[in-house]
């Protein structure tokens, strides 16, 4: 997750100190990348390969995690339930490594192989897999369980912990105890006939989003 992203969540969460804004429940949903919404990595597939350009790709062992549209609106809605006034609500999902994807993109689009692919490397602020939270979270870290999932609640922090914690702490991974969160985990890749339905579902609905507009 970006720095930026996890200093927002938390300096919003210690907000939680000032009773003035308790009348109204606040609470932070982690997400990653959602299949299928402006941005995503699905719809940049399907551009390029549509328009005949390169799959461009940062690292062939990169891994990131992904959700569909109807389990982020899922979290939300189960994060009211879960989680107390400005905690952080994280569930675990599924995740792949991105050149598998790009493989079963291009077998779904029925193009033909080798397709060109360009290198364009990780950026200084990206890493290779992805952790669904920090050492410093993990510690502090509650568990709530539903009839469905578990959820992983991070518990608010306080204006002067911000620094301490976060500020000076926040990136450090110790890669053996996270790696039960981490996007390189096997056990959470997707199957590859996971893979195929998600994107297959994905095209058809572009190509009934372009038959609506036509």
């Amino acid at each position: 997750m970006w720095f930026t992203k996890s200093l927002q969540e938390k300096i919003f969460s210690s907000w939680y100190t000032n009773k003035q804004t308790n009348i109204t429940k606040f609470v932070n949903v982690r997400f990653w990348n959602v299949i299928d919404t402006k941005w995503s990595l699905f719809p940049i597939l399907a551009h390029q390969i549509l328009n005949n350009q390169p799959l461009t790709i940062t690292h062939e062992q990169m891994t990131r995690f992904f959700m569909t549209k109807d389990e982020a609106v899922n979290l939300i809605i189960d994060s009211i339930n879960v989680a107390d006034n400005w905690d952080t609500v994280i569930k675990k999902m599924n995740s792949v490594k991105i050149i598998e994807l790009f493989n079963i993109f291009l077998d779904v689009y029925l193009v033909k192989k080798p397709y060109p692919i360009k290198n364009i490397w990780i950026r200084p602020w990206e890493r290779l897999n992805e952790f669904l939270m920090t050492y410093d979270e993990l510690i502090r870290m509650k568990y709530k369980e539903t009839s469905k999932w578990w959820f992983f609640i991070i518990p608010p922090y306080l204006q002067n912990e911000l620094y301490q914690n976060l500020i000076t702490n926040n990136w450090s991974f110790e890669t053996e105890t996270l790696y039960d969160f981490a996007s390189d985990n096997p056990k959470y890749f997707f199957s590859e006939n996971e893979l195929i339905n998600k994107i297959i579902t994905f095209k058809e609905n572009q190509e009934k989003s372009i038959k609506d507009i036509i």
